[in-house]
């Protein structure tokens, strides 16, 4: 979410019932000055306070801890205020939202309002860091979100909502518009089973997945269903190529999707694979984080495949990209992705025509590992022998 869209939702978002409440602002700032710190702009978790103003917060009644609640919102959406004092707003909304307290429509929008726009603002702190600092910075921050987030007790609230009375139409579309980035895939579930929709096989931890996860929540049920067939099929892609059997099976539900559906919003995910990983994986090495999801690979993996049943340009043109992203060589590890590069030439030399077989010879002379080079000249064979293409042919196609 850019500055100007996040201005924008707080211009939409309908008046906060925490402008009624000033009255707890003296409590709200004797709390935020006598909570400890550990140095100049260093607080110490929530749980570590044990001050009369935090006594008094945490030993509120149900009334007052709601209209704390919205006037700390109220706060934190209307003006701007240090690192510090933002976490423990966060915190002390972490502490109050529970299942007693009465939120109206305009409350849950306000609070996923409130979330989205702290969760935006850590993200572009921490891509203002470079290199290895960026990766250490936000292991180190990813924590400190976990601790101090608001949205589980938020989610509980929700849950509890949803089995006295059910969700109003208003809450449910400010829970299928909170983005599932940057939440756990444990809070993603509980999201999705809220909604009453099954929860794809994906993990949101790659940022096509989020892409993906999002998109999917918002689609109709019977064309999410579709998706979530085909997507259920390509987890099963644990081999090195399909089988006949496994194709027929995608071809199908290619169909029952819609290739006009499939294909556009498919090729729009794939550049993003290249992207680092929305959640850190190790502690200090960036390059670790330029890993895929394992889980989220072998569905990759059979979405690639199933580009290789399909013909256009804009199908050529992904797939010798997402070749070169995924044997791009990342430290230690060496080729970034190298199944999905293969799933990549797979696809390529099986493309109807011999389109392909140009990709796969801009590739051939693209990438020089020795390995690579072998599995281009194998698909290059199989289109040539496939569409009865003669040996200078393809010597042709492989020269600059």
């Amino acid at each position: 979410m850019t500055d100007r869209s996040i201005e924008a939702s707080k211009a939409s978002t309908p008046s906060s019932s925490g402008q009624e409440f000033s009255e707890f602002d003296p409590l709200i700032d004797k709390f935020v000055a006598t909570h400890p710190k550990r140095g100049p702009g260093e607080i110490v978790h929530i749980k570590g306070n044990s001050t009369d103003a935090w006594k008094q917060i945490v030993s509120s009644s149900a009334d007052d801890a709601y209209r704390l609640v919205m006037r700390t919102a109220h706060r934190a959406l209307r003006s701007e205020k240090s690192d510090s004092i933002r976490w423990l707003y966060m915190g002390l909304a972490k502490a109050l939202i529970r299942p007693e307290i009465r939120l109206s429509d305009c409350d849950v929008q306000e609070l996923l309002l409130w979330h989205r726009m702290e969760m935006d603002r850590w993200v572009k702190e921490i891509d203002s860091h470079p290199g290895d600092e960026w990766i250490q910075y936000r292991n180190f921050h990813r924590k400190l979100w976990e601790d101090w987030s608001f949205f589980r007790p938020l989610l509980e609230w929700l849950e509890q909502c949803s089995k006295r009375s059910g969700l109003t139409s208003t809450m449910r579309q400010a829970l299928t518009d909170f983005p599932d980035a940057n939440i756990t895939n444990y809070e993603l579930s509980r999201t999705w089973t809220l909604l009453g929709r099954k929860l794809p096989s994906l993990h949101a931890t790659d940022v096509w997945t989020c892409r993906a996860l999002g998109e999917l929540k918002k689609m109709p049920e019977r064309q999410a269903d579709s998706w979530f067939a085909l997507l259920a099929h390509c987890g099963t892609a644990s081999s090195g190529k399909p089988t006949a059997k496994w194709l027929k099976t995608a071809t199908q539900l290619i169909a029952d999707l819609g290739e006009a559906e499939f294909r556009p919003r498919l090729v729009s995910w794939l550049p993003l694979t290249g992207q680092p990983r929305q959640t850190a994986i190790a502690e200090h090495n960036s390059w670790f984080d330029l890993d895929l999801d394992e889980f989220n690979s072998d569905v990759l993996k059979g979405l690639v495949w199933c580009l290789g049943l399909l013909q256009s340009p804009e199908i050529l043109n992904a797939l010798t990209d997402l070749a070169t992203i995924s044997y791009r060589k990342i430290p230690i590890k060496g080729p970034r992705a190298p199944k999905i590069g293969n799933a990549a030439l797979w696809a390529l030399g099986y493309l109807p025509g011999h389109d392909g077989a140009g990709a796969l010879a801009i590739l051939r002379r693209r990438i020089k590992s020795a390995n690579v080079q072998k599995l281009i000249d194998a698909a290059l064979t199989q289109v040539a022998e496939r569409e009865g293409m003669h040996s200078d042919d393809v010597e042709e196609l492989s020269r600059p």
